[in-house]
């Protein structure tokens, strides 16, 4: 290796093929400054950590940029289109930490196939420890059994998966659609989802609580644009800010509520009804301008719907229908009533 280096600096070794330090002796160090010096074996580094890894875990190749560096290793969870997915935070070419100060390791659920970023909102981190191995069967056991379970969260609206967003401006963390910029629909995150996002800091989620007259660790949704906060305006009594983009009324002796978010075209809104148990729309979609009474008397069609029972269920398994629309064949285009529990339940009515 030729090199005009000092000691201690660091020079990438083509025979060996990893980066070293530069030995005191090969530059004139006679008094051997640099004899305990020790060898940075980046292939040392990773070869130890992927021996600690639990079985069946392979190595991906990350499609975002900005971790396009780390090793990241993949397990798919039987029965889902999900996998744990393992953060080493190590780089993949040199072996060093990509973050030296927080020598962790996170693991997160994904989509099988490492395409796109974690899905939901589950995350653990632990040190990288003498016990790390062990503590990750115990991590990782637990995000199976949420993945196996339906608790990765999934859009209300068109019904993809959730995934952890940081805003722009700065702020708390939220919950968006991973269907975005198609879907728009957001979430508070569980426990607040306090802490620094844009690099800007925030207060405790106590203090903010305080503030805001909410309870500490509950997030209170503020409306995400002016059209959503005249949304509000225009709706009946009861109605309180359920995301930043829906609104939402309990209705007495059901366990369904209501639900209203502006429509595509301007002017106009979606009344429907709204499972806070499968976290899903159910039902018709009612269509009302926002001109007039029209959305009280939609609000009050509809819950009396609701509290008759004439929500549509499926016949095939007893699940609640909800309307569709067609994304391909002869009949793009057309809407339906399909079963909340497709794909298990594909049972299908026109409207």
């Amino acid at each position: 290796m030729v090199t005009d280096a000092g000691p201690g600096d660091e020079e990438w070794c083509a025979g060996c093929d990893e980066m070293v330090l530069v030995e005191a002796e090969a530059v004139g160090d006679p008094a051997g400054v640099g004899a305990g010096m020790e060898k940075v074996d980046g292939r040392a580094r990773i070869e130890e950590y992927e021996r600690g890894l639990p079985p069946h875990f392979m190595r991906m190749v990350p499609s975002h940029g900005e971790r396009a560096e780390e090793i990241i290793h993949e397990r798919p969870v039987a029965g889902t289109d999900l996998a744990v997915r393992i953060r080493s935070g190590i780089n993949v070419r040199t072996g060093e930490l990509i973050r030296p100060e927080k020598d962790n390791i996170a693991v997160v659920i994904a989509r099988q196939g490492g395409e796109g970023r974690s899905v939901g909102s589950a995350y653990r981190s632990l040190r990288r420890g003498p016990d790390w191995p062990a503590q990750l069967g115990e991590v990782i056991a637990e995000m199976e059994e949420k993945a196996r379970g339906g608790q990765v969260e999934r859009c209300p609206r068109c019904g993809a998966y959730m995934r952890v967003r940081w805003p722009r401006g700065g702020g708390s963390r939220f919950l968006g659609c991973t269907n975005y910029p198609d879907c728009r629909e957001t979430q508070g995150l569980p426990g607040g989802g306090s802490g620094r996002a844009g690099g800007k800091r925030r207060g405790s989620s106590a203090k903010r609580a305080a503030s805001s007259g909410s309870r500490a660790g509950e997030r209170t949704p503020r409306p995400a644009t002016k059209e959503v906060r005249a949304l509000g305006e225009k709706l009946p009594s009861g109605f309180s800010l359920a995301t930043g983009t829906a609104y939402e009324r309990a209705v007495d002796g059901s366990d369904l509520v209501i639900r209203v978010r502006l429509h595509g075209d301007e002017g106009a809104c979606i009344i429907q009804a709204y499972s806070p148990g499968l976290r899903r729309y159910v039902g018709r979609r009612h269509v009302a301008s926002l001109s007039g009474r029209e959305p009280q008397e939609q609000v009050a069609a509809l819950a009396g719907h609701i509290g008759a029972g004439r929500i549509e269920k499926c016949p095939r398994c007893g699940s609640y229908m909800v309307e569709r629309e067609a994304k391909r064949g002869k009949r793009k285009g057309e809407r339906f009533l399909g079963c909340v529990s497709y794909p298990e339940c594909r049972e299908t009515k026109p409207l």
